[in-house]
């Protein structure tokens, strides 16, 4: 698909914040406003054959899914190192976390998770996208695994810090081989990988009823594979601003938003919203555990180039403490871990 003619006005960055990325901010001839996504980052001149891939990824994967219903920009044209889509107006759920009172927050990040039901059912489409998930559940799996146990490093240190009574620490080995299973049990589909909250956009729209009406737009589609829909929810609507040098994490997926998603998915997939409730607390859990690991080895001096991002994660640690106290589901082994850490004072003692 050859390159749209840009006007002479010149390309700005999309992110002010950011003037070294590789998404920048263009006027076609014909007036358009676009997103110009480039193989290389102005810091780093040195184009690489991986970046290539993504974006001619991206923009196969844009051509197929935005006719099926996908809320992913319109792509323009596309050339080696090169893609241009429409631009999407609004910013960011993770930049709308900052901005937003917690109340505020439940309409965007409700809005998310709608979109992400549609991504889902645009990704259903694709020829052979069942099969080519069933050929990598193995490794999906494995990954899974690897985080699974460090997250229970995470919570064996948190014992560690302040012992528990030993019926406690059973109920939590007990409870944590039923998180597994809840995990393993997943029902896998085809989407994209990079998934955080600063892949997905956010804007009110008025509908033709004159309401307005939060939508989502989900960026970033060059990493393709197998995941779960209620992975993706948690990866994109979990510990918002946690990335922000200056941010404060909060985590915008409520018990409420949480169980209407549950609802929403149990109409798309087997299974009863009780069980896509488990999985959502499940994964949230498990992703808050492992970012708090990250927060506790910034503290003790094994992180570096995390210290060097983050501002003031002694706070950040106390923010995600309070995080990881709260299920999103009223029963299940992600609340009986979060409560019994919370009982025992594991997680009191890092706030």
């Amino acid at each position: 698909m050859p390159l749209a003619p840009l006007s002479s006005a010149g390309l700005f960055p999309a992110d002010p914040r950011r003037p070294e990325g590789r998404v920048w901010r263009g006027t076609l001839t014909d007036g358009r406003v676009v997103a110009v996504k480039l193989a290389v980052r102005s810091d780093q001149p040195q184009e690489t054959a991986t970046t290539q891939d993504r974006l001619a990824v991206e923009a196969q994967v844009l051509a197929q899914v935005r006719p099926r219903g996908a809320p992913v920009p319109e792509l323009i044209a596309a050339e080696p190192g090169v893609l241009i889509t429409e631009w999407c107006a609004g910013a960011t759920l993770d930049d709308w976390s900052q901005r937003l009172s917690a109340a505020a927050r439940r309409a965007p990040v409700a809005a998310a998770g709608r979109g992400l039901l549609r991504l889902e059912a645009a990704f259903a489409q694709l020829p052979g996208a069942a099969a080519a998930v069933e050929r990598r559940r193995p490794a999906w799996l494995a990954e899974r695994r690897r985080e699974f146990c460090a997250a229970r490093e995470v919570v064996q240190r948190l014992i560690d810090r302040r012992p528990v009574m030993r019926e406690q620490e059973r109920i939590i080995a007990d409870e944590w081989e039923a998180l597994w299973a809840v995990v393993a049990a997943s029902r896998l589909t085809l989407g994209p990988l990079d998934v955080n909250a600063r892949n997905v956009l956010l804007d009110r729209e008025t509908s033709p009823g004159g309401q307005r009406r939060w939508q989502a737009t989900f960026l970033d589609m060059g990493a393709i594979g197998p995941d779960s829909p209620a992975r993706r929810l948690v990866h994109y609507t979990v510990a918002l601003g946690a990335w922000q040098p200056a941010g404060r994490c909060v985590r915008g997926l409520t018990p409420a938003v949480a169980r209407r998603w549950a609802a929403a998915a149990a109409a798309q997939w087997p299974g009863e919203p009780g069980l896509h409730l488990q999985q959502l607390d499940a994964y949230a859990l498990l992703a808050e555990l492992l970012l708090l690991g990250q927060v506790q080895a910034v503290l003790a001096g094994k992180r570096p180039e995390l210290a060097a991002a983050w501002a003031a994660p002694a706070e950040r640690r106390r923010q995600v403490a309070r995080i990881v106290r709260r299920p999103l589901a009223a029963h299940g082994p992600a609340h009986t871990i979060r409560r019994v850490l919370a009982e025992r004072n594991q997680l009191y003692s890092v706030v």
